[in-house]
């Protein structure tokens, strides 16, 4: 199974927060593709950052866990700190789904549950 990731689409949210399309990428046996939508804030993403480099780091992977923008609290709508949040998400998760271990994590499949 080959599986990608995209994190597009910033869109305020009613609440006040920012949340991202993100969209998850199967191909099995190079036939058949599948799509999966969810919408997620940095918050969720700054959650599963921490419980997936916690794990990383628990089973002493040499692989560089990739490094996940820091919190803004002023300038966060920017376009700038948009697009920052959304390549990191997308580093993240493609980080993430290259490694069964990653990926078979509670957290991992929790941040794609429909909520």
């Amino acid at each position: 199974m080959v599986r990608c990731f995209e994190v597009t689409d910033p869109t305020l949210h009613s609440k006040g927060h920012t949340i991202y399309k993100v969209t998850q990428k199967f191909t099995l046996f190079h036939m058949n593709s599948f799509q999966f939508v969810v919408w997620r804030r940095y918050n969720d993403f700054k959650k599963l950052h921490k419980a997936m480099h916690s794990l990383h780091m628990a089973l002493q992977r040499k692989e560089e866990f990739p490094p996940f923008v820091g919190a803004k609290v002023f300038g966060r709508f920017d376009s700038g700190v948009l697009t920052q949040r959304m390549q990191s998400g997308q580093d993240l998760l493609n980080f993430i789904g290259q490694r069964h271990y990653l990926v078979a994590n509670k957290a991992f499949q929790v941040f794609f549950q429909v909520k």
